[in-house]
């Protein structure tokens, strides 16, 4: 018989087997899950029946609805009668959960019994709501709102004995289904384990006279087989009607043996041409640009091409069966063994990964290498080979590359300081240009001519255009040093375009351009942003707008969603348009192309900072131009899932004019070294208030001002002589005396982070130079009120 055939039977009886046993096991676990389901399923619905017990429970009794019905009554508090009715609610929604499971005859009546009770607790809690507003007495509505609600509790005890019996005859009924499930598991398998006993002895005979006899035979001539020696020998076969797959096997050895006898003759000719590749090897690796270095387990060399005699200056004879450690420095090379040691747990750090480490040369000199090492298996050996290069030369340009790096952020930071104390040093004096300007132009009682308003006017406009050149100039260099925060928060778009619009409406009127606002201001709509760079970003765009339009034209400003929690802001005006020879243009500083560039006011930066402030606020801008029909900028950012609302700040409520003050028993002390400052604000002062003023020009001389006067407002510059105003505004808070008193920083220190300090140091306000005179004016205002 074939032992193909033999198989097959083998096979089919498994199968069978297997079948009668899946059958066997599905009908068990079909009766084990429908057990299991039912008995889920009781159990859940006793359990939900107890939870409603424990709210009948609660709600019912001293514990529940009389205690807060009392309460009420006694207290007169609203929140107990709430509570009642609450509980009147749970107890409702209870009975109805309850009913809308299966349940018996008698407990349909304890909950009717129950319902009963809680109707006249209904009308308790009405009787006694009524009787409370008409004013009856604690002790007469106590006796109408009396309820006997035992009935009810006799329900429950009723029902908790219903549960409880349902429990222990469920429980009973499962454990004998279960029994017999158990019963027939162990009979069936006892059945099983017999077949099965069986069956092995009969597959032990079969084989053993079928397969291992014959192996055994076939053995036999394998051992009369001597290869080395003499390979003519072949392999007996059974008769061909005997023969089985065993036979067919020994055929097929007989045919290998007839192709190791011809291959045989052709191992010498393989063995003399695998010296001669060895040699190729050998050459090709010598022939390299990399060093390439063999070590066995124990880190001895075992090759060393010519790069790397170059590299270490040693010959090959010298390093070869030595330690590799001989080509590092001494302090690594006991780590080097280590690593060597637990190779198999380093190889995920160190095969087949670049490293750099330090090599010793035969001269003692030390060298910065890269290293590559993988590893090999020879002749059932791991050897690892090395391939490693001298970087001494870029490491060297990498330093070079470093300092000149350093030098670059050194001329930078130079450059941010240099920027830095130019504002500062310009602040100064353009706060008295501006603030005396805004004197004349406001001076009610000596008012200017028409002449002397409008060049006081233009003297306003430069200066203030002044202020915008020094502002941009201090955003860029800020944002291109990196050393620009940015602190998010929700921000309500329609708000800040009203400011904006708001802000270049008299620019927009003077140029004839018509301003369209077609946000929704309907529904508000959040940015995660920041308020100030925001109204810094579009309040560019739409004066741009609007500088760089035509006589009649027009700017719409609009938004809309487009998808991914993102917004799309659009400025479109009716301009000239860009050319698109100048597109790659459009956001590099200092780059003006319009033809009336030299006519319009600005440096060519405010694009280059909106791109900048743009990104820094996780957003994108862009634009797209008809020359002739005009050009569209748009800003995309991300939305808010979450809304919150934001109150108006004081300066969105700003009065447009100078109000004067009445505050004819009030003291002001300035602390200001600056003459010109000093006398811009006894001026504003004696204008339009009957405050008494009083100066000092440090915060040493201040302080003593303070002790000898009664002062009830201060306005202190921050850079003053001596101690500077930071220390003396902490040192005036640290004092109970002054901890309330109004204190307004006024410096031409205006970036983040000298705004930040002046608030962590206790200033009331912190006003940067120049000096806005209505906002002045309020902030005195606000102070003193």
């Amino acid at each position: 018989m074939k032992l193909q055939q033999v198989a097959k039977l083998i096979l089919g009886s498994i199968l069978i087997m297997n079948l009668l046993i899946l059958v066997v096991e599905g009908i068990w676990k079909r009766d084990h899950d429908d057990l299991k389901n039912d008995w889920v399923q009781y159990r859940q619905t006793l359990q939900n029946k107890s939870a409603l017990l424990s709210k009948f429970r609660e709600t019912l009794g001293y514990g529940g609805m009389i205690h807060n019905l009392k309460n009420y009554v006694l207290r007169s508090d609203l929140d107990y009668i709430l509570k009642v009715h609450y509980q009147l609610q749970e107890i409702m929604l209870a009975i109805e959960a309850y009913r809308s499971m299966e349940t018996t005859e008698q407990e349909r009546l304890s909950l009717n019994e129950i319902e009963n009770i809680r109707h006249k607790y209904l009308d308790a809690a009405v009787t006694a709501e009524k009787m409370k507003l008409n004013g009856a007495e604690a002790t007469e509505i106590d006796k109408v709102i009396r309820v006997d609600d035992k009935p009810a509790f006799l329900a429950l005890n009723t029902l908790s004995d219903i549960v409880y019996a349902a429990n222990v005859e469920g429980t009973n009924k499962i454990n004998l289904q279960f029994e017999k499930i158990s019963r027939f598991s162990v009979n069936f398998g006892f059945g099983i384990v017999i077949v099965l006993l069986a069956w092995g002895v009969g597959f032990f005979v079969f084989i053993k006279k079928n397969v291992v006899s014959p192996i055994y035979r076939m053995l036999d001539s394998f051992n009369q087989i001597d290869v080395e020696r003499d390979i003519s020998q072949r392999i007996q076969l059974a008769p061909e009607s005997k023969q089985t797959e065993l036979d067919e096997l020994a055929l097929a050895a007989n045919q290998f043996l007839d192709i190791a006898e011809r291959h045989t003759n052709r191992l010498a000719q393989a063995e003399s041409q695998a010296k001669d590749n060895e040699q190729r090897l050998a050459a090709i690796l010598n022939g390299t640009a990399e060093g390439i270095v063999t070590i066995d387990a124990n880190g001895i060399i075992l090759s060393f091409n010519s790069k790397c005699e170059d590299i270490f200056g040693y010959k090959a004879d010298e390093v070869l069966d030595r330690n590799v450690s001989c080509l590092m420095r001494p302090d690594e090379r006991v780590a080097h063994q280590q690593y060597l040691k637990h190779a198999k747990k380093m190889v995920g750090r160190i095969i087949n990964a670049n490293r750099e480490l330090k090599g010793q040369r035969k001269d003692g000199t030390v060298f910065p290498m890269e290293l590559t090492v993988s590893s090999v298996e020879i002749k059932k050996q791991t050897c690892y080979i090395g391939v490693l290069q001298d970087i001494s030369a870029r490491k060297a340009y990498e330093r070079k590359l470093l300092d000149a790096k350093t030098e670059a952020e050194q001329a930078n930071m130079a450059k941010s300081q240099f920027l830095s104390a130019m504002s500062h040093e310009l602040r100064t004096p353009l706060n008295a240009i501006l603030g005396f300007s805004q004197l004349m132009c406001y001076n009610t009682k000596e008012p200017l001519s028409e002449l002397q308003r409008k060049n006081t006017e233009q003297i306003l406009l430069a200066g203030k255009h002044l202020l915008e050149l020094i502002n941009d100039i201090l955003d860029l260099t800020k944002i291109e040093s990196g050393n620009f925060d940015i602190e998010f928060e929700q921000v309500e778009l329609g708000m800040v375009l009203d400011e904006c619009i708001h802000l270049v409406t008299t620019d927009a009127n003077r140029l004839q351009v018509e301003l369209i606002n077609e946000h929704d201001s309907g529904l508000p709509v959040y940015l995660e942003s920041n308020q100030i760079r925001l109204k810094q970003v579009l309040l560019n765009l739409i004066t741009n707008a609007i500088k760089y339009n035509v006589p009649q034209g027009k700017v719409y400003i609009a938004s809309e969603n487009i998808g991914s929690n993102r917004l799309r802001i659009t400025v479109r005006d009716t301009g000239v348009g860009i050319d698109k020879a100048n597109y790659d243009s459009v956001f590099e500083p200092f780059v003006r192309f319009d033809q009336r560039a030299n006519e319009i006011e600005g440096t060519g930066i405010g694009l280059s900072v909106c791109a900048k402030l743009v990104n820094a606020l996780r957003g994108e801008i862009g634009f797209v131009s008809q020359v002739g029909e005009g050009t569209t900028f748009f800003v995309e950012l991300p939305l808010v899932s979450r809304y919150g609302r934001r109150s108006p700040t004081e300066l969105d409520n700003m009065m447009k004019d100078i109000v004067p003050l009445d505050f004819s028993d009030k003291t002001l002390l300035y602390i200001e070294d600056n003459k010109a400052n000093r006398q811009l604000v006894r001026v504003l002062v004696g204008n339009i208030s009957n405050i008494r003023f009083i100066e000092a020009v440090d915060a040493q001389s201040g302080l003593q001002m303070l002790e000898e006067n009664d002062v009830d407002i201060v306005f202190m510059d921050i850079n003053l002589p001596g101690m500077d105003g930071l220390e003396a505004m902490r040192k005036l808070r640290s004092d109970e005396k002054y901890r309330k008193l109004p204190i307004i920083a006024i410096s031409a220190a205006a970036s983040i982070d000298d705004i930040r300090q002046g608030s962590e140091a206790g200033f009331d306000y912190y006003l940067t130079k120049p000096v806005d005179l209505p906002q002045l004016t309020e902030i005195i205002r606000n102070a003193l009120t």
